[in-house]
């Protein structure tokens, strides 16, 4: 069988190589570390696209609900106006006003008209911006449709 004088042979035979590890073990120590830091580095990457990710989100919920407060408030304007429109009419039928009034306050409509426009596409936007910051596709990129 095996011969005495050829026990590295027997102990390479069983998988054990004794004089390999005591001149690779500062290899293996060294790949030891080189393996904990790429770990982690990825796990730094990780965490950063996640608090990323959370920031974006948050930021799009600001953004939407500052939306939804700024149209809330040009709604009002808008339902003000349009009572005012009403009273302006019903003051030119008393005599009370004259044309000139009813233009400015149609003027005035038609500006709040134009701002709840502009509100409810602000709003469209952040409900978009809210949807992409959640992982969404993006429609607008080519490559997308």
């Amino acid at each position: 069988m095996y011969n005495i004088s050829s026990s590295h042979k027997f102990l390479a035979d069983l998988g054990i190589v004794p004089a390999w590890d005591l001149f690779m073990g500062t290899r293996k120590l060294q790949l030891l570390k080189l393996k904990k830091d790429q770990y982690e580095l990825a796990t730094q990457k990780y965490e950063k696209t996640i608090l990323t990710a959370v920031q974006e989100t948050n930021d799009a919920l600001y953004s939407m609900k500052t939306a939804e407060n700024i149209k809330s408030v040009v709604d009002d304007r808008l339902n003000n106006d349009e009572k005012e429109m009403k009273y302006t009419i019903i003051r030119e039928d008393a005599g009370t006003a004259d044309n000139l009034d009813i233009l400015f306050q149609e003027q005035k409509l038609v500006i709040s008209k134009m701002q709840t426009v502009s509100a409810k596409i602000n709003e469209i936007i952040s409900a978009i911006n809210l949807y992409q910051a959640l992982g969404g596709v993006d429609f607008t990129e080519i490559e997308n449709i």
